[in-house]
């Protein structure tokens, strides 16, 4: 691309200005427009909260009282999307967290919808709702089973995820999963494409109240997911860029550039933690950073004797996205269930945000930090240093198990 620096540095300089300018008039008005104020600051965002937002949305009968309009709007997302065509969505029930009793197995759709073709077959969508946690084993594979045998031949499984498009082969194996992308029995949803869907949503919605929520939902997938913490912030630098010749052919320079200075940032957290961790006598045992892909990260061996298990970081989206941190186990010590139990206990009420688990991880938090601090924080140092900090509180209430 033959381009002139002075139009790249002439393009930044006016991005810079023109976001403090925003910057500034948002805090000039900030007591009439409240722009951080949002329900989701006050409610416990977690999995299971996400599912009874969602499900409530997707019910006919749901306080929205917009009838099957959302619904409809939804199934259209779908790989075999003239299944909208085929349901009476009148019929159509909606539930959370329902039990997989046909196959006497203790798992629980997260959500579970059920309706009545025009010809009168039954028919059934699971969806798997993954924002925040990792596969298990044979979870969808479970959860195909039971749905044939509520809906033989008529099902359909949603798998939405904060990740990558595809469930881990430790859920249900790749010709598996082929199988079901084939007979159209499969659909793999990110959270930022609901964006899209919650926004015709809103064009349909009649009600002032309903659509109030739907924006403030728009805004937490967005600052959740996509690391956009203010919406008329990102589309004012869209249209920034999308203003002359000159700036989008700047705009995109920069940004074949930017992904070799993420890379050399990489590079240089991967430095800083090799050094933090040598003065602290800690072992920086194995860092897959450089691969930019999803669950590329480093472990961390403690430095006193629990065997087999360690401090961790790892991202969970390529492209460096969706940072969690948390104490890692090998299969060794994946069996030993109450050390597993120990550390959950020891760990619950150690920081603000919220606890997960998994197999490999019995304690992990997702590092709450917009995508444009990280960087920067990585480039001044500060992320490596929050780094040590949460290792260090771990490392202090881990050493009464120890003791123990």
């Amino acid at each position: 691309m033959n381009i002139k620096i002075d139009n790249i540095e002439y393009f930044l300089k006016k991005i810079s200005i023109e976001i403090k300018v925003l910057q500034t008039a948002r805090q000039r008005y900030a007591n009439q427009l409240a722009p951080n104020f949002s329900v989701f600051n006050y409610i416990h965002t977690d999995e299971i909260m996400l599912s009874r937002i969602i499900a409530d949305l997707l019910n006919p009968d749901g306080q929205h009282a917009q009838g099957t309009y959302f619904l409809r709007l939804f199934l259209k997302m779908l790989s075999c999307e003239k299944i909208v065509d085929q349901l009476d969505l009148n019929t159509a029930k909606v539930q959370t967290e329902i039990s997989t009793y046909k196959i006497k197995l203790q798992r629980r759709m997260d959500i579970y919808i059920q309706a009545n073709s025009f010809d009168q077959h039954s028919i059934g969508i699971c969806i798997e709702n993954k924002p925040f946690a990792v596969d298990q084993p044979n979870q969808l594979h479970d959860y195909a089973n039971e749905m044939e045998q509520r809906h033989p031949n008529h099902w359909h499984i949603i798998y939405l995820c904060n990740t990558s498009a595809e469930p881990s082969n430790i859920s249900v194996s790749a010709n598996t999963l082929q199988d079901w992308k084939d007979k159209n029995k499969f659909t793999s949803i990110e959270y930022p494409q609901l964006i899209e869907w919650l926004s015709d949503c809103k064009s349909m919605c009649q009600n002032e109240r309903v659509t109030t929520f739907i924006t403030a939902f728009i805004h937490y997938i967005s600052q959740t997911f996509l690391g956009i913490q203010d919406m008329s912030e990102s589309k004012y630098i869209v249209d920034l860029i999308l203003k002359d010749e000159k700036s989008l052919e700047a705009a995109l320079c920069v940004e074949h550039q930017l992904h070799i200075a993420k890379s050399n940032l990489i590079q240089t957290l991967n430095q800083q933690m090799i050094h933090l961790c040598s003065t602290r006598g800690w072992i920086f045992k194995e860092s897959n950073l450089t691969e930019n892909k999803a669950y590329s990260g480093f472990e961390i061996e403690f430095p006193f004797s629990i065997e087999n298990i360690g401090f961790g970081l790892e991202f969970q989206k390529s492209g460096y996205q969706m940072p969690l941190l948390g104490v890692w186990m090998n299969e060794i010590q994946v069996a030993n269930l109450r050390l597993n139990e120990q550390i959950r206990l020891t760990l619950t009420d150690l920081f603000t945000e919220k606890m997960n688990s998994s197999k490999k991880w019995p304690f992990y938090i997702h590092l709450q930090i917009s995508e444009t601090d990280m960087w920067l924080h990585i480039q001044n140092g500060q992320f490596a240093t929050r780094l040590m900090n949460h290792f260090l509180k771990i490392e202090t209430a881990l050493k009464t198990i120890h003791s123990n």
